[in-house]
This record gives structure tokens, sequence and C-alpha cells, in this order.
């Protein structure tokens, strides 16, 4: 009975020891799977930020062909990623055979350096272009990553300032009264052509200078009190005396700027 109830002990005790073998080889076996769920994951994970961005992000090799392409990519070119991939950037975009001569995707191939572009298309619309080399373990490039931004709305806006600011230049310019601006530490930023003939002072002679320089004597005191005024939050509008080149007085009303 003995040996039987020792036999018996050590069935199980080998039992014990073979689930225990089978569950390390089912976890052996099953890292592999979790690993590359994981990474599988993680990739649909950064697809589904790039996609979510307003930049287009195109990854090329090193023939430029595109190997991806993310969800604002695939809508400016009207195509889906599978028809994308393997194509080059330029036949989709610029329906060329052959690279753009500033191309910042081949600059950066070439140089090794990201290089940045900004561009404006055919149909009118600006571009922000960023294109930089991707590096393997040993530093060497296997490809470029092209991150391309609409900006147009931005550059119109630019560009109408731009032009509200050359109308706004040639009014003042032209207008009969002197005008002068300061900052608030009272040095001079603006001066039209009237200003500087009235007081008989270049512009470059005035701009970046502090006014008081330009008070007459006879108002130098009350322009300091005014300042002083100023600092302690008055604001309204007084009458002040400068002094012209030769000596006049010229008389104007000065206005603090809120």
């Amino acid at each position: 009975m003995k040996d039987e109830r020792k036999a018996k002990k050590q069935l199980v005790s080998e039992l014990v020891e073979l689930r225990q073998m089978v569950a390390e080889l089912e976890e052996a076996e099953a890292e592999p799977m979790r690993a590359e769920e994981a990474l599988k994951q993680a990739e649909q994970e950064k697809g589904a930020i790039l996609d979510s961005l307003v930049e287009h992000v195109v990854y090329h090799d090193l023939e430029m062909r595109i190997l991806w392409a993310n969800q604002a990519a695939c809508e400016s070119a009207g195509m889906t990623r599978e028809k994308l991939i393997g194509s080059h950037c330029y036949e989709i975009w610029s329906k060329r055979s052959d690279p753009c001569e500033d191309c910042p995707v081949e600059g950066a191939r070439q140089t090794g350096q990201p290089q940045v572009l900004e561009k404006k298309t055919p149909d009118g619309k600006s571009w922000f272009i960023q294109a930089s080399p991707v590096r393997d373990g040993n530093g060497d490039i296997v490809g470029m990553v092209e991150l391309t931004l609409d900006i147009s709305e931005r550059k119109r806006a630019e560009e109408a300032l731009l032009e509200s600011e050359v109308r706004y230049r040639e009014l003042v310019e032209t207008m009969n009264e002197g005008l002068a601006l300061a900052d608030e530490n009272y040095i001079l930023t603006f001066v039209n052509a009237r200003f500087c003939e009235m007081l008989g002072h270049s512009e470059d002679e005035l701009i970046g200078r502090h006014l008081i320089e330009f008070v007459h004597d006879d108002d130098t005191e009350f322009m300091k009190d005014q300042m002083a005024r100023r600092r302690n939050g008055e604001s309204k509008r007084f009458e002040l005396i400068w002094r012209a080149k030769d000596g006049r007085k010229i008389y104007t009303l000065a206005s603090p700027r809120r």
C-alpha cells in the first residue's frame, strides 16, 4: 500500500510539473503574439494621430516614392492611400515627370538637413512645406518625411494688412497736418513728412529720440508734468509747444494713446 501511495504521489507531482511546463510553453508561444499585437496597436494609434492632423504628412523613400501618406494628404490628392503609395509626389501634386527645382524633399535627401519652403501653386494657394531626412540606427538616411500646410488664409491676411499699412502711410504722408507717434516711453516711432517740415528735422533725426528733446524750453517742465500725470493714469489732450530746428515755436495738440 505504501508503494502504491508513493507511486500515486509521484504521478501527481509529475503531472503538476508537466502542467507547469505546458503553461510555460504556452506563455512562451503567446509572448510573440502579444508583442505583435502591441506593435500593431501602436501602429494604429500613430496612424490615427497622423490622420487627425490638418498638415499633409507624406513619407518618401530614397527614390522619392510615397511609402505612406496621412488622410489630409490623401484628400488633397483626391486619392486613396493605397493608390498614392508607390507614386512620386511631383507626379501627383505638380503633374510633372521629375522633381520640382525647389523641392525640399530632394534637398533634404541631398543635404541630410531639414529644408523649409513657402510656395504658391498655380491655383492661387500658398503652402508651407518642411522636409526632413529620416535615419536608421546607424545614422544612414532611409527616407524623407514631408509636412505641408495650407497657409493661404494667413498669406491673404498678411497681404491685406500690408496693403492697409501702405494706404495708411500714403494718407498720413500726404496730409497737411503734422503727425508724430511716440511709444509708452515717449520715444518717437513715427513722423510724417509734414511734421518733419514743421520742425525742420529729417525723419532720421527724429525717429528713436525722446520727444522731450524737441519740446520748447517754455514747455519742458509742463511736458514732464504731463508725463507724470500719464503714469498716474490721467489721459487727456493738451497743447504742446515744440522747438523747431531754427528755434521757432511750433504749437500742436498732443493726445495720449490709450
